[in-house]
């Protein structure tokens, strides 16, 4: 499925770095990242979380991974950020945890957010343009058995409202919910440590008067995911996952720019990412 911004920002991309791109895809991961560099330690985090996807999926002009990626990657002791009152100095990509007992199963978080009194983990996921690509909503039935997970959650009743459901983005309502698991995992296996654990969608959204097809798509994801967070609050017994939020890259971007002391790597999100969302027009 091509859609309008998907091309707009292969013929930005087209003009910027016009002999390392075609059909939407770089011929390498490290032209769809911010001054063509990556450290070997975050190298190493994708080749251990996601292997093969940094040499294929990541060299996508819509990579979510590589949008994370260079939101992120700046953040470190000397570098931090404040988010929503928080203040974050450690990042990991593609951070593995176990989701069931059962089967060797493992969620891949986009990034993981550490706060800087070593408090609260905020995990994230992203999303870029998969919200449209309407598929079935379908996860597997050991999920719902609470003996399949180490914090002993039982999940059925939430799994249950999502049965059959197919007229959204469904594989991100299953992956919040392997997220969760797995979330709720390392919150039970760290529980002497009384950390604060977070989980956050985080949506790449469209400018809704340039691509309305686009925010129409976004739109309808977002209030999925607004529905699903009152409904993993409402349904879920013994939750050790604080809260689910949504934010928009929009939202984040308004929060982290002031952080960031590269004034290049301001440029580069802006004119690679930001042009084309509804950035200044958000809350």
């Amino acid at each position: 499925m091509t859609c309008k911004l998907k091309k707009n920002l292969s013929t930005f991309l087209n003009e910027t770095n016009h002999d390392n791109i075609s059909h939407f895809y770089y011929n390498s991961y490290i032209y769809n990242i911010y001054d063509n560099k990556m450290t070997d330690k975050h190298l190493k985090m994708f080749i251990n979380g996601n292997g093969g996807e940094i040499y294929s999926k990541a060299c996508a002009v819509h990579s979510s991974s590589m949008l994370a990626y260079n939101f992120f990657s700046w953040i470190d002791k000397e570098n931090t950020l404040e988010f929503n009152g928080i203040i974050y100095n450690h990042v990991e990509f593609e951070h593995k945890l176990k989701t069931l007992n059962s089967i060797i199963a493992m969620a891949n978080i986009d990034i993981v957010l550490t706060s800087e009194d070593e408090n609260t983990k905020l995990f994230i996921e992203s999303k870029f343009l998969e919200y449209m690509d309407y598929k079935q909503f379908d996860i597997s039935d050991k999920y719902s058995d609470p003996n399949n997970n180490t914090a002993k959650i039982d999940w059925s009743k939430l799994i249950g409202l999502y049965k059959g459901k197919k007229s959204n983005y469904y594989p991100g309502i299953k992956q919040n919910i392997c997220h969760l698991v797995s979330i709720s995992n390392y919150h039970k296996e760290n529980q002497d440590k009384q950390i604060t654990t977070l989980f956050m969608n985080l949506v790449f959204d469209p400018n809704k008067n340039e691509y309305e097809k686009e925010y129409k798509k976004y739109n309808n994801y977002k209030v999925l995911l607004d529905d699903f967070s009152k409904n993993y609050k409402n349904n879920v017994e013994g939750k050790l996952v604080d809260k689910v939020l949504f934010c928009s890259y929009s939202e984040i971007w308004k929060q982290m720019k002031p952080s960031i002391k590269d004034k290049n790597r301001i440029k580069y999100l802006k004119d690679r990412y930001i042009a084309f969302t509804n950035y200044p027009n958000v809350p």
